[in-house]
């Protein structure tokens, strides 16, 4: 393995342990670090430290001439890079931190889109006349559109939901570590409390022994 690769994973493994960030939080700065050190062609701790801020510059300005990179993917690319070389900075592994004085730019501010109440339950009617392959497909599909539309979980979130964070008889949904490593209870409305009792009575499910909430069609 790359020891810069594998320097960066006990910096992951650092910040898991001493700062409680979540594993989704380090594997994002992971798939930014990888690309970065193949694209600068480094191949030892001595290359590393020989980086300098112009370095990354030029890096951020390839990337974001390839791909048309937004502000704030710049600025995560930027702050995840500054923060690894600050980690290497402390444990004494480089001397200097090359992103230290880089500007990074403001985002927008932008408002998340919301979905109308209307094209919500048009999305759900349509999943009731959707074709699907597989028996339980269209009752597991409803449940995780469901999910999205009445507790307004994250991707990652949603995919972490265990058997034992969906509490029906209360009406209660459990997430556990979710974004800053929280924990939050939401509320779910009678509707979706339906929609997923007809998920769990479904096939797919029944024949699972899985303990995630949303199981795979082959589980």
């Amino acid at each position: 393995m790359n020891p810069i690769i594998q320097l960066h994973k006990e910096y992951c493994n650092h910040k898991i342990t001493f700062k409680g960030h979540s594993m989704s939080t380090v594997r994002g700065e992971y798939y930014i670090i990888r690309p970065f050190v193949r694209a600068l062609n480094l191949k030892t701790i001595e290359e590393l430290r020989k980086l300098e801020k112009q370095d990354v510059m030029n890096y951020i300005l390839k990337r974001n001439k390839e791909s048309n990179w937004s502000a704030r993917t710049i600025k995560n690319n930027l702050q995840s890079l500054h923060n690894f070389f600050l980690y290497c900075v402390e444990k004494e592994i480089v001397f200097h931190n090359p992103v230290e004085g880089i500007s990074r730019p403001k985002p927008p501010n932008d408002l998340p889109k919301m979905v109308k109440q209307d094209d919500a339950l048009r999305i759900l009617e349509w999943l009731y006349f959707a074709p699907f392959r597989y028996r339980g497909e269209r009752e597991r599909a409803k449940a995780i559109i469901a999910m999205f539309l009445f507790t307004g979980v994250r991707r990652g979130e949603l995919l972490n939901i265990k058997n034992s964070d969906v509490n029906l008889e209360d009406k209660v949904l459990r997430i556990n570590s979710g974004k800053g490593n929280k924990d939050r209870l939401i509320p779910m409305n009678a509707r979706l409390v339906e929609i997923l009792i007809d998920y769990i009575r479904s096939n797919i499910k029944q024949k699972s022994t899985c303990m995630n909430f949303f199981v795979k069609l082959d589980s």
